[in-house]
């Protein structure tokens, strides 16, 4: 009986053996690491601890007669481990190949594989580490369907697949959006290859977006969402690793679209504006818009420009890409303060906006205007512009353009313009050091009647606009030349230092009109040292001969100034002249040392009774081109005056001069050289002087003199209504005031007849 009872327990167990193993691999996986699993559908998770140095597997090992499969899908959620750990899925035994090894932190993704006898490793490696996040995934699995309901916001990605197989693996993604918001779809990586993507949503139209192997990363920004669920739609050819990732975030519905603009005859297609939420009001706090615009017209590209830019403080901005997407090259990041003549272009057919402001301060917010352009764009390294009306496409219309041009660190940018032809007549061509419109940093503008020349910048980037070109055309050259050798200068005052490395090269110095300068100020140029060849200075900012003011060659080693008008601007040309010598000085010493500033023209109106007069710089040397007068206007000091005038310091050269005329021009002289004129006394209670040094583009044989230094007195006789008393005494006061002067009058007649004594 005990044997029977005993054999009866034994067959007992079994039975319960068996019962409990097809219970944990049919659903919930009960074992502490791993599993064998042999039924559709069901879950698995890692083990509640993690041991060191442990190996956990699930080996699929499905049994299902007459039900066929392509994929076994497994959806892996809340996936998390250490860099020591790593989970490996096979597509079938360990030995075949692998379908993908994850460690890390992800979120929720797919894993494909078309074998039965899929294969899931978890390898724990040591749990000593500075990560303190907990480990641990959860697995779903089935043979059904694809699909996936997205969070309110993260990335997800194609499923993981091992290529090879001619099959068709489709999956689906619904994502539900909140009311009254637009969203981003934003395709990070689009590797389609023979695959297409389908979105689809409903904006009071049933719409869908299809995306096949010819297109790129991009963002789908879907706006006017009636129906909140956007469904996405992947069918990928399993032949090649076809694949995407996308991330979406939802968006300010007001002021976030897709747009495309173009360049024909309809006024509402050729332009866009973009605005902050609300504008002109405040913006609204922790908006998020984003704006996609594209180009209708093959072989353009876009343009944009703030009209306005308001913003609260540094924690709202406005960034700009290069293209259709997140991930497209960065351009700019506008933030408060932002400077609203920079220009914005593209490279290709689109540009990517997203403005974010945070929960704490608003303003104003801003305005963009965005065209686009057939002519124009951003290039690089040295190449080709040109505008030419006569080749625009049938129907497109375009009036303006800009060209970014931009070449390596370390050089600047060099432009030679070929040809131009100005149509209509107030057509032109403007150049600007940098990236930015900013009137400041004009170099230079061309229109109709200017002779064509070349520019350079300062920086490794200038931009170039032409406006009001209706017609006409345009041709230029771009190339990158060493810093160093040429220059321009803003603002009243700079130097400019050119050193040995270019004592073979020709060079130029472009000195422009300061902002708000008038006809009365005048650049004080100082040519400090000049040790080769030779320089050439203009009052202009263009090489024209009626503008040369003087030539300088090595004869002048401590150089000059000169005196050039303001307003005009002023070009120094260094040039190089062979004479047969193979190196003309060390290179890195310096061969020209200039600078300047701006003052007031050499123009004075004397009103005191007596002071002193001198040329400019006095003691020094006076300047080139200098041409000061100068004006004796004091209040009479009687009835009858006259202006007494004596040299202290003479030396001015023979082709520049001192030309003195009183009032009433009894007196007109003109006097250089370097002895000590006469004193000179005027009938008349005014006097002008004129200094020149004005060389009108002659080669100058030696340098400039002292100049001039003169004292000068009002003098003049008290008429009275003379008494018995007095008489005798004026009279004699104006006798011993005579024979004071007298002493040191070289012309005494003048000063009787001056001061009327009988």
């Amino acid at each position: 009986m005990f044997s029977s009872a005993c054999s009866f327990f034994y067959v007992l167990c079994a039975m319960v053996f068996v019962m409990r193993t097809v219970a944990s691999t049919s659903a919930v996986n009960d074992e502490p690491c791993g599993a064998v699993i042999t039924n559709m559908p069901g879950t698995f998770s890692s083990p509640p601890t993690f041991e060191e140095n442990t190996t956990c597997t699930w080996q699929f090992n499905l049994n299902m007669p007459g039900q066929a499969f392509s994929f076994i899908y497994l959806t892996i959620e809340d996936f998390s481990l250490w860099p020591q750990d790593n989970l490996t899925v096979y597509n079938g035994y360990k030995s075949t190949e692998v379908i993908g090894v994850f460690t890390g932190r992800k979120s929720t993704f797919i894993v494909a594989s078309t074998s039965s006898n899929t294969t899931v490793e978890l390898m724990i490696g040591s749990t000593k580490s500075a990560d303190t996040v907990p480990r641990g995934f959860n697995v779903s699995y089935t043979t059904e369907a694809c699909k996936q309901a997205l969070p309110s916001s993260g990335i997800f990605s194609s499923p993981y697949f091992v290529g090879g197989d001619n099959k068709t693996l489709q999956c689906n993604y619904s994502l539900t959006v909140q009311q009254g918001k637009a969203v981003d779809l934003a395709l990070l990586e689009l590797n389609l290859k023979d695959s297409l993507l389908h979105v689809n949503y409903f904006n009071g139209k049933n719409k869908s977006r299809v995306f096949n192997g010819s297109d790129s990363a991009q963002d789908v920004i879907l706006n006017g969402l009636q129906d909140q669920t956007v469904s996405l739609n992947i069918s990928l050819n399993t032949t090649g690793k076809a694949n995407f990732t996308a991330n979406y975030v939802e968006l300010t519905q007001v002021c976030s679209a897709e747009v495309e603009i173009g360049l024909g005859v309809d006024p509402d297609q050729t332009y866009h504006v973009f605005q902050s939420p609300g504008y002109p009001y405040d913006y609204e706090h922790n908006a998020r818009c984003r704006l996609v615009v594209k180009t209708m017209n093959a072989s353009t590209t876009l343009v944009a420009r703030i009209s306005t830019l308001d913003l609260a403080d540094d924690y709202d901005s406005i960034v700009v890409k290069d293209g259709r997407s997140k991930t497209s090259p960065s351009i700019v990041k506008l933030t408060k303060g932002f400077d609203t003549d920079y220009v914005i272009t593209s490279s290709g057919d689109s540009l990517w906006f997203e403005f974010v402001s945070d929960d704490f301060l608003s303003a104003k917010g801003f305005v963009i205007n965005i065209t686009s352009q057939y002519f124009g764009g951003n290039f690089y390294n040295g190449s080709s512009i040109s505008w030419d009306s006569a080749t625009l496409p049938v129907g497109v219309v375009q009036t303006s353009a800009t060209y970014k041009l931009a070449v390596t660190e370390g050089n600047q940018v060099y432009v030679t313009v070929t040809n131009a032809t100005f149509l209509p007549a107030d057509s032109k061509i403007s150049f600007y050091d940098g990236d930015r419109a900013d009137p400041a940093l004009m170099i230079d503008s061309l229109a109709t009647g200017t002779a064509l020349h070349s520019v350079f910048s300062n920086s490794n980037q200038m931009l170039v606009t032409a406006e009001g070109f209706s017609k006409g055309q345009f041709a230029a050259k771009f190339e990158p030349t060493v810093v160093g050798c040429k220059q321009n200068s803003w603002g009243r005052s700079d130097s400019y230092t050119l050193s040995g490395d270019f004592s073979k090269s020709n060079c130029t110095w472009l000195i422009h009109p300061p902002a708000g300068a008038t006809e009365s100020e005048l650049f004080a140029l100082d040519i400090n040292h000049i040790s080769a060849s030779s320089l050439k200075i203009y009052n202009s900012l263009a090489a024209e001969e009626t503008e040369l003011v003087v030539s300088l060659n090595n004869s002048i080693q401590s150089g000059p100034s000169v005196y050039l008008s303001a307003t005009k601007g002023a070009r120094v040309d260094y040039i190089y002249l062979d004479k047969g010598s193979t190196k003309l000085l060390d290179v890195g010493s310096d061969i020209v040392d200039a600078s300047f500033t701006v003052k007031k023209a050499c123009e004075r109106v004397y009103t005191a009774k007596n002071g002193t007069i001198s040329s400019p710089s006095f003691p020094n040397t006076y300047p080139l081109n200098a041409e000061c007068v100068y004006a004796l206007a004091a209040p009479a000091v009687s009835s009858i005056s006259h202006i007494y005038m004596t040299f202290n310091a003479f030396q001015i050269n023979d082709a520049h001069s001192l030309k003195i005329v009183d009032g009433n021009q009894s007196i007109s002289t003109k006097l250089n050289g370097n002895s000590l004129p006469n004193d000179i006394v005027t009938l008349h209670d005014t006097m002008n002087l004129t200094f020149t040094s004005q060389t009108k583009g002659a080669q100058l044989q030696q340098t400039p003199l002292q100049g001039f230094q003169a004292n000068y007195e009002i003098l003049g006789v008290i008429l009275y209504e003379f008494t018995r008393r007095n008489k005798s005494l004026e009279l004699q006061r104006a006798r011993n005031e005579f024979i004071m002067r007298e002493e040191k009058c070289r012309d005494c007649s003048l000063i009787f007849y001056c001061i009327g004594l009988p």
